[in-house]
């Protein structure tokens, strides 16, 4: 469920960034794709160093997946210059880039026998899709009936839910058994 609303959330991103720059007259549309491709450059980089990180985190490496994501949506709500346009969609790159392997993982691993570790993924990988499906509905819905956000309302409403998960994921590692999975004995 969590992974659900994560991931209608975290697609505001590409599917208002050039509607929210053009539209703010900030940039043509040439500038507008190369600020997009930084998502994908970092999500690579992010994915070459994956195994690293995920050696040094554990499973807290999806939590800071989640920070990165929900950084990125703080500073589009509130950016004025390219430069910073810049910088978020490369956080958001590099969120995205730690998410993907880290839940996909998590997920296969998940499964009670792993030979049904490709049938967690297959369902995982459809809430993606019908989260993203919904995203654009979902976030105009929820800011005409209580937020009336007038500015990037989908990026000022995604990044609260992506702050809850991130911080209640940041608790739930915590509490059963830290970055390793291993409770400590008393």
């Amino acid at each position: 469920f969590f992974m659900f609303i994560y991931n209608m959330m975290s697609m505001a991103l590409m599917a208002n960034l050039s509607l929210y720059i053009s539209g703010e007259g900030l940039a043509d549309t040439g500038v507008i794709g190369t600020i997009t491709s930084m998502n994908t450059y970092l999500a690579f980089v992010a994915g070459l160093i994956f195994a690293k990180v995920k050696k040094v985190l554990g499973r807290y490496t999806t939590s800071l997946s989640f920070i990165c994501v929900s950084i990125s949506f703080l500073i589009l709500g509130n950016c004025t210059s390219i430069p910073l346009f810049y910088v978020a969609v490369a956080i958001n790159g590099l969120g995205f880039g730690l998410y993907n392997p880290s839940i996909t993982l998590a997920v296969a691993q998940s499964a009670a026998n792993p030979k049904y570790g490709t049938l967690a993924i297959s369902g995982y990988t459809s809430a993606i899709g019908i989260g993203q499906f919904l995203s654009a509905k979902v976030l105009k819905f929820i800011n005409d009936n209580w937020c009336h956000i007038e500015s990037r309302a989908d990026w000022k409403i995604a990044r609260w839910p992506i702050w809850v998960i991130a911080i209640g994921s940041v608790i739930f590692i915590a509490l059963t058994g830290g970055k390793d999975g291993k409770k400590k004995e008393a």
